[in-house]
């Protein structure tokens, strides 16, 4: 399996907020332009 690092480049500090917040059991919205990445750091 490939590392978020490899796959979601240049977003660290958004995927550290992204893991927490589903680590706490808390609801995520991502929201911004379309081509960003959203997608793929959720998947």
């Amino acid at each position: 399996m490939a590392s978020l690092d490899d796959v979601v480049i240049g977003r660290r500090r958004e995927v550290e907020l992204v893991v927490a917040a589903l680590d706490a059991d808390r609801h995520v919205l991502l929201e911004g332009p379309p081509g960003t990445g959203k997608s793929t750091l959720l998947r």
